[in-house]
């Protein structure tokens, strides 16, 4: 059975948490996903590289912002707006292809 997760950019919850940590499991294992609650109903998906180690890739944030779904990322001590998605999973499959990128090992890549 499937995660239950919000499609709109209502509040997030532990549950959407649940769900994002389940879609990139297979290809980021040593990645967290934690709930940043600021208030009650304002809530951030921040998606960490193990020991937040830049080198293996960017922090990634995912929040509510004018009714979408706002990703960004900060790496290096440079936060970068990403794009907006309609819905979550939307945006955390977008997370997941990012990744993808990240560990496909060099001698499949396409120059």
């Amino acid at each position: 059975m499937q995660a239950q997760f919000h499609s709109d950019a209502a509040g997030l919850g532990a549950h959407d948490a649940a769900y994002a940590s389940g879609v990139i499991a297979d290809i980021a294992p040593d990645w967290s996903v934690v709930l940043h609650e600021v208030f009650p109903g304002e809530a951030s998906l921040i998606l960490i590289p193990e020991a937040a180690d830049d080198a293996i890739g960017p922090t990634f944030v995912l929040h509510n912002h004018a009714g979408a779904f706002q990703l960004d990322q900060y790496q290096w001590d440079v936060y970068s707006e990403i794009g907006a998605y309609g819905s979550l999973r939307d945006a955390v499959h977008a997370v997941r292809r990012r990744l993808a990128a990240l560990t496909v090992p060099p001698s499949l890549m396409r120059y």
